[in-house]
């Protein structure tokens, strides 16, 4: 049994023996079934995790996920411990977002993707448990010729083939050089169609980015240094899918937003389930901030930008006292 599975199980006996929850209420929090939660509290007294009390081997983690829900108004917080490795770093948190997913997926689920880097890691590391009959696709245009492992396209092909599901492409560029040619390519009917499911997914799977020199956007030269100022300058902390948010989550509209296709803020916040998988405490403004809008409701990161992401959302608390 891996950390991350053992750390599942504590938390289940945990919400049951410690929090006194129903084994419905477990059921729906984590998006499995009651019968699973009874079989699950059962191997945790076969593994030795429940004798007298619950044997809680990630104290910390779990506490910080706690109050990660709480704080962050999160339906799930999936911490795992850091790596001093970035590259290590962003493949443990990606594993537990691949062991989230393989959890709550089922047949006939939507599932939905963003594109970079973190996502292509949550790509490569699942294996899966069943095969569930599910349709992904892209929740925005590409992203250039280069680093083609990164589009939303390519992720939602991996994810879809690892399941035995049906990837549906988006035919489209991320960003377009004006909003003419924006309208113009949303109106073509299969783009138009590809566009419609992404507002309909079960399950969004998103990176969280935040404006910088040195992203994707601008070393692919989709944005340039002077859009990112213009974002910065109108409050953007943060983006999802290209979409640019502010400290509150709330939309930061600037000439880029109508040169970008693909799901808007609006739109990703009438999904059921949102999950943002990301790491690194340079991202922890723009995490806290997507948890204040509602733009996600589950996390996957590790133990450091945790706390980091916490102490960001505690600040804000106490400014807004002081006012």
């Amino acid at each position: 049994m891996t950390n991350i599975d053992h750390k599942f199980l504590t938390k289940i006996a945990q919400q049951y023996y410690q929090e006194g929850k129903t084994q419905e209420k477990i059921a729906k929090k984590f998006h499995i079934s009651r019968p699973t939660v009874s079989r699950l509290l059962s191997k945790a007294k076969e593994e030795g995790i429940v004798t007298i009390a619950i044997k809680n081997l990630a104290e910390d983690a779990l506490v910080m996920e706690k109050d990660l829900e709480d704080r962050g108004k999160l339906r799930e917080a999936i911490l795992v411990s850091s790596k001093s490795d970035p590259v290590q770093n962003l493949r443990s948190v990606a594993e537990a977002a691949a062991l989230f997913l393989d959890r709550i997926l089922k047949d006939g689920d939507l599932v939905g993707v963003s594109w970079g880097v973190a996502l292509r890691e949550v790509a490569n590391s699942l294996r899966p448990s069943r095969k569930v009959k599910i349709k992904v696709v892209p929740l925005t245009g590409g992203v250039g010729q280069t680093m083609v492992g990164i589009h939303a396209n390519s992720i939602a092909t991996k994810i879809a083939e690892e399941y035995g599901g049906t990837a549906y492409l988006l035919h489209a560029p991320a960003i377009v050089d004006n909003r003419e040619i924006r309208d113009v390519i949303i109106k073509e009917s299969r783009t138009k169609e590809i566009l419609e499911m992404g507002k309909q997914v079960d399950v969004a799977l998103v990176g969280i980015g935040f404006p910088n020199s040195k992203s994707t956007m601008v070393r692919t030269g989709y944005f340039s240094l002077e859009d990112i100022r213009r974002v910065k300058e109108a409050g953007g902390v943060g983006d999802i899918c290209a979409r640019f948010f502010d400290q509150e989550g709330g939309k930061v509209i600037t000439a880029l937003d109508e040169r970008i296709i693909g799901l808007d803020l609006d739109e990703l916040k009438s999904i059921d389930c949102v999950v943002g998988v990301m790491c690194g405490e340079d991202r922890a403004k723009a995490a806290a901030a997507a948890m204040k809008g509602g733009l996600i409701n589950v996390l996957v990161t590790d133990t450091i930008t945790a706390r980091k992401i916490l102490r960001v959302l505690k600040e804000r608390v106490n400014a807004s006292t002081k006012q």
